[in-house]
Protein backbone atom coordinates (compact mmCIF):
# COMPACT_ATOMS: atom_id res chain seq x y z
CA UNK A 1 0.00 0.00 0.00
CA UNK A 2 1.43 3.60 -0.54
CA UNK A 3 2.86 5.71 2.19
CA UNK A 4 0.57 8.08 1.72
CA UNK A 5 -2.77 6.00 1.17
CA UNK A 6 -1.76 4.54 4.39
CA UNK A 7 -1.44 7.69 6.49
CA UNK A 8 -5.11 8.68 4.90
CA UNK A 9 -6.45 5.37 5.90
CA UNK A 10 -4.88 5.42 9.50
CA UNK A 11 -6.61 9.48 10.04
CA UNK A 12 -9.91 8.50 8.79
CA UNK A 13 -9.75 5.29 11.26
CA UNK A 14 -8.55 7.44 14.07
CA UNK A 15 -11.19 10.32 13.82
CA UNK A 16 -14.13 7.62 13.26
CA UNK A 17 -12.10 5.58 16.65
CA UNK A 18 -12.67 8.90 18.48
CA UNK A 19 -16.13 9.81 16.92
CA UNK A 20 -17.52 6.59 18.11
CA UNK A 21 -15.33 6.67 22.07
CA UNK A 22 -17.42 10.16 22.11
CA UNK A 23 -20.85 8.56 21.49
CA UNK A 24 -20.20 5.65 23.94
CA UNK A 25 -19.83 2.88 21.19
CA UNK A 26 -16.66 1.47 22.31
CA UNK A 27 -16.23 -1.71 20.44
CA UNK A 28 -17.11 -0.34 17.35
CA UNK A 29 -14.13 2.54 18.03
CA UNK A 30 -12.08 -0.66 19.29
CA UNK A 31 -12.31 -1.93 15.95
CA UNK A 32 -11.27 1.27 13.80
CA UNK A 33 -8.07 1.85 16.59
CA UNK A 34 -7.33 -1.67 16.26
CA UNK A 35 -7.54 -0.85 12.54
CA UNK A 36 -4.61 1.80 12.80
CA UNK A 37 -2.89 -0.07 15.20
CA UNK A 38 -2.44 -3.02 13.18
CA UNK A 39 -1.31 -0.55 10.16
CA UNK A 40 2.04 0.17 11.24
CA UNK A 41 3.65 2.65 13.88
CA UNK A 42 0.85 4.22 16.08
CA UNK A 43 0.70 6.65 18.57
CA UNK A 44 0.77 6.45 21.87
CA UNK A 45 -2.41 8.39 21.82
CA UNK A 46 -4.30 5.82 19.84
CA UNK A 47 -2.97 3.03 21.98
CA UNK A 48 -4.52 4.92 25.06
CA UNK A 49 -7.69 4.97 23.15
CA UNK A 50 -7.73 1.11 22.81
CA UNK A 51 -6.85 1.02 26.78
CA UNK A 52 -9.89 3.48 27.01
CA UNK A 53 -12.07 1.21 25.11
CA UNK A 54 -11.00 -2.08 26.63
CA UNK A 55 -11.46 -0.88 29.85
CA UNK A 56 -15.15 0.14 28.89
CA UNK A 57 -15.86 -2.85 27.45
CA UNK A 58 -14.48 -4.71 31.13
CA UNK A 59 -11.61 -5.98 29.36
CA UNK A 60 -9.17 -5.08 32.29
CA UNK A 61 -6.04 -6.37 31.84
CA UNK A 62 -5.71 -6.05 28.47
CA UNK A 63 -6.44 -2.58 28.59
CA UNK A 64 -3.34 -2.34 31.12
CA UNK A 65 -1.56 -3.87 28.66
CA UNK A 66 -2.31 -1.14 26.00
CA UNK A 67 -1.80 1.46 28.58
CA UNK A 68 1.42 0.22 29.09
CA UNK A 69 2.58 0.18 25.86
CA UNK A 70 1.27 3.84 24.88
CA UNK A 71 3.42 4.78 27.84
CA UNK A 72 6.55 2.84 26.66
CA UNK A 73 6.56 3.91 23.45
CA UNK A 74 6.31 7.56 23.18
CA UNK A 75 5.42 9.19 26.58
CA UNK A 76 6.45 12.89 25.66
CA UNK A 77 3.50 12.35 22.81
CA UNK A 78 0.23 13.42 23.72
CA UNK A 79 -1.98 15.60 26.15
CA UNK A 80 0.02 15.84 29.99
CA UNK A 81 -3.18 14.77 31.63
CA UNK A 82 -3.69 11.71 29.09
CA UNK A 83 -0.38 10.53 30.41
CA UNK A 84 -0.43 11.40 33.76
CA UNK A 85 -4.13 9.68 33.55
CA UNK A 86 -2.26 6.30 32.43
CA UNK A 87 0.93 6.74 35.05
CA UNK A 88 -2.59 6.87 37.64
CA UNK A 89 -3.94 3.82 36.13
CA UNK A 90 -0.76 1.90 36.29
CA UNK A 91 0.13 2.78 39.51
CA UNK A 92 -3.07 1.75 41.11
CA UNK A 93 -3.96 -2.07 39.51
CA UNK A 94 -5.96 -2.81 42.10
CA UNK A 95 -8.22 -0.31 41.33
CA UNK A 96 -9.29 -3.09 38.22
CA UNK A 97 -9.20 -6.09 39.91
CA UNK A 98 -10.85 -5.05 43.44
CA UNK A 99 -14.23 -3.48 40.72
CA UNK A 100 -14.66 -6.74 38.42
CA UNK A 101 -17.96 -7.62 40.14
Amino acid sequence: MNNWLLKIKTAYWTFQGRRKYRRKQYSEALTYFENVTGAGPVSSVVLAYVGFCLARLERYDEALESYQRALQGNATFGPPKLFSGLALTLALPAFFTENRT
